[in-house]
């Protein structure tokens, strides 16, 4: 390998290496349309820009330095705002560092933000491979300053006086033969099969040193003790290389807080003609960057890797602790090519916790064999966890704060401060798990529950959407969506998970609506179990977990579907529908000014701006609350800069004067971080220019006295608000934002774990006990669903079901703002809408409920087309669309579509034709299986609505494609020779059992199947 020399070459054109000081004394400018930028420059090193464009611009303040290693510098930096220039917007000071040549190591290195008439400094230390670097100001958007100073000066160097590189270290298996060496712990990996070495990319970066390297052949690894240069904090990491296998794993035993993140261990070279592959979308994997790799969605994994194409020999890196897990994508430095490799996140108020990841090398399949190499071992998304799994079924539990493995537990037992206690109930095939977890300590536990239950032998096929099943060889399979900081950071969408044997008789694990908990239901076809596991969180605050499950049998030929229409017959109660006269659903304050308003279809306000005049025209009103969120405006702010602590003394003297119920009630559910401190946030928003904080409704904190739920619900006036008999007055309860968009995903508050229904969870990387907030809402909307519903009440919630499906159940009308259109970059507008699988997921799990949507988007950019478009795919899948504003603009209420009639007046006419018609579907009710049709093309889709032979039934025929389709249709009832077409109103003939159609792209066709006589 290669040493880095501490010597420093001579190149002309730098400034020398003994100097201590640089000052700006010939910045450049630089704008992508050159006359947007200006600069002008002042004697002794100041200088003020001006750009007025809307793009990016840099200005390279100070020219190149020469550096090395360990070398610690700091940047002055000290503005003035211009008088009428564009002061809003921040610009960021920092270098561009570069390796050896020309290879440039980061554009963005130590950067910070500032804006015009701020001051600044900052330090950073020079990591490895760096040889040189220059000061830059950049940012985007207009922006103008004065730089009365700009200094900088070199520090000195953090490398020990007399430090010497200790002696590389080799170790062999049968397989591979991993060295480590002295530089920085580089290390090199030769497969003996191949003969192929990879290597680890000379000085990519990091900011340590290696004081110490002790090989240990007898174990094939190789201890390393390492020094963080930038905190001078010590830690360990040891390289073990496997006896069986081709596989080295490396664990880092590092401080949790020691800086923004550890890029440990060096990453390995990527060079030209191997395929790079990262837990990210695809776009953005050519390039280098930070890419988180816990499983945060459908496309984050904990695992990364190169290979030469696609059946060529490569390796694959599989984290093995992913929670605090990033990959590092960065430019080798003599310009070859890219080095990919871990980046650690600290980990806040959590012990020294050990990292590790595990590097699988393969001989030849190319991306097949990554994905075998990182589904050969996973349980729950953890890489090699599957291995460790006891062999029985069951119950198990996995102390994860601990980094434990799964151990058994038997209903009754107590194993390790934990006492399991478990009922169990059958009915007709259907098994329900009554389960209690209690910790006896008094010990604050992070844990994950597992159930699972064994598969006999036969091919396994997993049922992740309601379109098709997947047969499942080797590895899990899981549906879940990103769930942030909270539990393992993944929960599943879907309130079960399905799987049949042979495409025989399928069975399923779901979680009772009454009971949820963050749970993940997965697959896995190398245990071969279907499990469902629980993370849950433990206080002597509260001190058990209670969850709740089943297990159902299911016809498999129905797939997802079949699940669906035996858990609707399980909790029936959670389909209800009780709003049978459906229709669009409005936040405009105001419609009575409009022309024939009947066209709209309108059925549903979330404002009680014209009550009287909504019941007079048969439209529903309800009452508005938002959970979780108090927006308290701060006098201050009215007059200048405010601050976290103005909104905190302003909503204590709110909470002192005892006027303001909601002040009283933020008093008593503030959200906590996790250092106790109460969450919020500064806001300038046209509605409140002040804090917005962060609140925990749930019904039962404080006791359930005087609480954000109690102040926004007011329980005890609920007689009184519904004194009029239905439908007269207010009609209900309406919850915006239910999924809580701006709400942090835990709460830290130890005063409310007692509060809560449901079970704590933890945080994804500190493994405290916390809150989760999914289950707030959960509770919050349960319990308004149970005061309305007492009253004969409806409840209505905007942004649900997305994440989260467990409010469906006690919701009457669901609706949510949507946006389906995307910037072209060019100051035009693009279609893109919500995919298939995204609406069956909300259309299934409201049932038979109205779904209504609300377009926000640039309204001058949304045409007649993309209205018709709107409402075809809305049709589809007898959804109600419906209009409201577009937030990017500086107050949503000037492009309200329902105040300005240029817009709802050209688009009347596609009102009257498409609302009838998603009202005559909706009303109908979606049926999970289609008895009525079947399509030959799976780009058009097709559903029913209302049984066949009770009332009308109707089939949506949708093509999903931007071109032209053509399909056979099966129709299954028997004695039909002619189907009404309701869109085109174009009879159709059926012959042999089936109609054939061509649909243009991304259009819809509604058959109307009326009783056979």
């Amino acid at each position: 390998m290669k040493r880095i020399l501490y010597v420093v070459l001579g190149l002309a054109g730098l400034i020398a290496l003994s100097a201590e000081t640089w000052t700006a004394t010939a910045p450049k400018e630089w704008a992508p349309v050159p006359e947007t930028i200006s600069l002008t420059k002042e004697d002794g090193g100041g200088f003020t820009f001006d750009h007025t464009g809307d793009k990016n611009w840099c200005v390279d303040a100070i020219e190149p330095v020469q550096t090395r290693l360990g070398e610690r510098f700091t940047i002055t930096c000290a503005s003035e705002a211009l008088p009428g220039g564009t002061t809003e917007n921040p610009f960021l000071l920092g270098v561009v560092l570069y390796g050896e040549g020309d290879t440039v190591l980061s554009w963005a290195y130590a950067e910070r933000a500032m804006k015009p008439g701020e001051s600044a400094q900052l330090s950073f230390i020079v990591p490895r491979g760096g040889t040189r670097f220059y000061v830059r100001l950049r940012g985007r958007k207009a922006c103008a300053a004065r730089i009365r100073e700009l200094r900088l000066e070199r520090n000195g160097s953090v490398v020990p006086e007399g430090y010497v590189e200790p002696t590389d270290v080799q170790v062999a298996s049968d397989v591979l033969a991993l060295t480590v060496y002295g530089t920085g712990a580089e290390f090199s990996v030769t497969d003996r099969r191949t003969g192929r070495t990879w290597t680890s990319a000379a000085s990519a970066g990091g900011c340590w040193l290696v004081t110490g390297l002790v090989g240990d052949s007898a174990a094939n690894r190789v201890n390393a003790k390492l020094l963080d240069l930038e905190t001078q904090a010590p830690f360990a990491a040891t390289f073990t290389l496997s006896e069986a296998h081709p596989e080295v794993v490396v664990e880092i035993d590092a401080a949790p807080e020691t800086k923004p993140s550890l890029d440990f261990p060096p990453p390995l070279a990527v060079r030209a003609g191997e395929d790079l592959f990262l837990p990210c979308e695809p776009a953005e994997a050519a390039k280098p960057g930070r890419f988180s790799a816990w499983h945060g969605g459908k496309l984050a994994q904990p695992f990364f890797g190169a290979a030469e194409g696609d059946a060529g020999p490569g390796w694959v890196g599989l984290f093995e602790t992913p929670d605090a897990a990033a990959v590092r994508v960065s430019a080798v430095p003599d310009g070859s090519g890219l080095a990919a490799g871990p980046s650690w996140d600290p980990v806040k108020h959590v012990a020294r916790v050990p990292r590790r990841v595990r590097y699988v090398f393969f001989e030849q399949g190319g991306v097949a064999a990554m994905r075998a190499a990182y589904d050969a071992g996973v349980f729950d998304g953890d890489p090699g966890r599957a291995t460790k799994m006891p062999a029985q079924a069951g119950f198990l539990v996995r102390d994860v704060a601990a980094d434990g493995d799964y151990a058994s537990m038997v209903p009754g037992s107590v194993r390790d401060g934990l006492r399991l206690d478990v009922k169990t109930q059958t009915v007709d095939g259907c098994e329900t798990y009554d389960v209690t977890v209690t910790e006896t300590t008094g010990a604050d536990r992070a844990l994950t529950l597992v159930f699972a239950m064994p598969l006999p032998s036969g091919e396994i096929t997993w049922y992740g959407n309601l379109r098709a099943g997947e047969a499942v060889a080797a590895g899990e399979r899981s549906c879940t969506v990103a769930q942030g900081t909270a539990g393992r950071g993944w929960m599943t969408r879907w309130p079960f998970g399905a799987v049949s044997l042979d495409g025989k008789e399928g069975q399923a694990l779901g979680v009772d609506p009454e009971a949820p908990a963050f749970y993940r239901i997965a697959v896995n076809a190398t245990t071969r179990q279907l499990y469902i596991a629980f993370d849950l969180g433990l206080a002597r605050e509260k001190n058990t977990a209670q969850v709740r499950f089943l297990r159902f049998p299911f016809p498999a030929a129905d797939g997802l579907r079949g699940a669906l229409v035996q858990y609707r017959a399980l909790f029936p109660e959670a389909f209800r529908v009780r709003c049978t006269d459906q229709g669009v659903w409005t936040v405009a304050s105001k419609i009575r000014d409009i022309p024939q308003v009947e066209d709209f279809g309108f059925k549903v306000r979330g404002r009680m701006s014209e009550t009287d005049w909504d019941d007079a025209h048969n439209i529903l009103t309800l009452r508005y609350t938002e959970p979780c969120t108090w927006w308290v405006n701060v006098p201050k702010a009215k007059t200048g800069a405010y601050t976290l602590a103005d909104g905190l003394a302003e909503s204590e003297r709110l909470a002192a004067a005892g006027k303001e119920p909601k002040a009283l009630g933020w008093k008593a559910s503030v959200m906590h971080d996790e250092d106790g401190e109460p969450v919020g946030r500064c806001c300038a928003q046209s509605w409140c220019k002040g804090v917005l904080w962060s609140l925990n409704s749930a019904p039962g904190i404080a006791g359930g006295t005087t609480n954000d739920f109690t102040a926004k619900i007011g329980p005890d006036a609920i007689a009184a608000r519904y004194a009029k008999p239905f439908p007269q007055g207010i009609d209900g309860e309406y919850m915006d934002s239910a999924e809580l968009y701006c709400t942090p995903w835990c709460d830290y508050n130890r005063a409310h774990f007692a509060g809560m229904a449901t079970p704590l969870c933890f945080a994804r990387d500190s493994k405290r006990p916390a809150i989760f907030k999914g289950l707030i809402a959960y509770e919050y909307i349960r319990a308004v669903a149970q005061l309305a519903h007492g009253k004969g009440r409806l409840t209505l919630t905007n942004n649900t079901p997305d994440k989260w499906w467990w409010l469906t159940p006690f919701l009457d009308i669901l609706g949510s703002e949507t946006w389906w259109v995307k910037s072209d970059g060019k100051g035009g507008w693009l279609w893109q809408p919500m995919s298939d699988e995204e609406l069956m997921f909300r259309r299934a799990m409201c049932g038979s409920k109205p779904f209504c949507f609300l377009m926000d988007a640039p309204f001058d950019h949304f045409t007649y087309a993309m209205t018709e478009k709107f409402m075809q795919r809305s049709l589809a899948y007898g959804v109600f669309p419906g209009f409201f504003t577009w937030h990017g603009v500086s107050s949503f209420q000037t492009n309200l579509y329902f105040s300005r009639p240029d817009l709802y007046e050209r688009d009347r006419p596609l009102f009257k034709k498409y609302i009838p018609l998603c009202k005559a579907v909706a009303e109908a009710g979606w049926q999970p299986v289609n008895r009525v049709t079947a399509s030959d093309n799976a780009a058009v889709v097709t559903e029913q609505f209302g049984e066949f032979g009770e009332g009308t039934c109707y089939a949506t025929v949708f093509n999903t494609t931007e071109q032209e389709q053509r399909v056979r249709l099966a129709i299954r009832p028997q004695g039909i020779d002619q189907l009404d077409e309701l869109v085109t109103s174009t009879p159709q003939k059926v012959e042999s059992g089936s109609i054939e159609l061509t649909l243009p792209p991304e259009t819809v066709r509604v058959l109307r199947f009326n009783p056979v006589p």
